[in-house]
């Protein structure tokens, strides 16, 4: 019998899920991601799909506004 995957937790703030997501859905539409493996891209997939289920930042009317807030807030400073 296989044993359970070992699991790993990471966090991020609301920000860097929704710029993730964000980057994540683009690539994934636009078709530029380069997987080296079919692996890569159900693992990234996977990520998206969790991070859709946990947000729900993407589904309000101001998301592009929120997303352009989290942009500045996390990019960084110039000098």
């Amino acid at each position: 019998m296989e044993s359970p995957p070992e699991k790993i937790a990471v966090e991020l703030t609301q920000k860097e899920a929704i710029i993730l997501f964000e980057y994540l859905r683009r690539c994934d539409e636009e078709g530029t991601y380069r997987f080296i493996d079919q692996a890569e891209k159900r693992v990234l997939w996977n990520v998206e799909c969790l991070l859709e289920r946990q947000l729900t930042a993407i589904f309000d009317q101001n998301y592009l506004a929120l997303l352009k807030d989290a942009w500045a807030a996390i990019r960084d400073k110039e000098d």
